[in-house]
Parts: C-alpha cells; sequence; structure tokens
C-alpha cells in the first residue's frame, strides 16, 4: 500500500513541478530571466534541502517528512495560485515547492529501504519508478485536455 502511496505522491510533486513553471511562464508571463532564477534557485533550494533536512528522514521520521512535504505542497499551490504577482509565485515556486519535493523524495526511498529486504530494493524501485511516471503521464494528457483546469 505505502508503494502506491508514495509513487502517487512523488507523480503529484513531478506533475505540480511542469504546472507551477507553466503557469509562472504563460498564466502570469514571467520572462526568461525570471524563469532561469526561478530554476536555479529551484535547484539550490533542492539541495540545500536535502542536506538541512535528510537528517530527519534518515533518522526514521519518515512521516513527518512526508507529512511536511504534503503541508509544503499545500502552501506552494495556494501561494502560486493566489500570488497576485509573478514574483510572489517565483518565491513560492522555489521555496516552497523544492522543499517539498526534497522531503517527499526522501521519505518516499528512506521508506523504501528501510521496509524491504535489500534483495527487493531493485525490484520496488523500477515499480516505484514505472508508476510515478505511468501517473504522471496521466496527469499531463488530462491537463492537455483541459481536464484539471479546475486546479
Amino acid at each position: 500500500m505505502w508503494l502506491a502511496a508514495s509513487s502517487l505522491y512523488l507523480a503529484i510533486l513531478s506533475f505540480t513541478d511542469t504546472w507551477f513553471f507553466l503557469h509562472i511562464a504563460l498564466t502570469l508571463g514571467a520572462d526568461r530571466l525570471l524563469l532561469g532564477l526561478a530554476g536555479a534557485a529551484w535547484s539550490a533550494v533542492f539541495a540545500l534541502s536535502n542536506v538541512l533536512l535528510g537528517g530527519v528522514v534518515e533518522a526514521g521520521r519518515n512521516r513527518l517528512g512526508a507529512v511536511t512535504s504534503s503541508a509544503l505542497l499545500c502552501l506552494a499551490t495556494l501561494a502560486i495560485v493566489w500570488s497576485g504577482g509573478t514574483l510572489n509565485a517565483v518565491v513560492a515556486y522555489s521555496l516552497l515547492h523544492a522543499a517539498a519535493t526534497s522531503l517527499g523524495r526522501m521519505a518516499a526511498t528512506v521508506t523504501l529501504l528501510e521496509y524491504l529486504s535489500s534483495d527487493a530494493w531493485g525490484r520496488y524501485n523500477f515499480l516505484s519508478n514505472a508508476a510515478t511516471m505511468g501517473v504522471r503521464g496521466a496527469l499531463l494528457v488530462l491537463a492537455y485536455y483541459g481536464c484539471l483546469s479546475g486546479i
């Protein structure tokens, strides 16, 4: 059950990354420089979050990492949708979404490593990645056809 839930959540994180970036670029009209800065800031916050918050998840607090990631994703979504401007949306994307993605990935990976025997890691990692990409692809197709336009 946790494999399906973590795969779904990782797919949502990946989908929202694409959706947020496109929303900032196309709906809010950010220029190329701001989009480049947003991508760079996102990467920096992602790496910094891994370093600073990795110990929490590695200490066995996977659920705390997952819950914090979910809360950050909710805050990022609200902040970007209600941003009122491009700069506010870029800051929310770069800070909140990057930290949510970092924590979510760490929580899912550590859970995978802790709850499975080492013999099964490869198989479950493959299944998790395949499920994540499948759900992400389905979400992108639904978004393309306007089925998620109310989001």
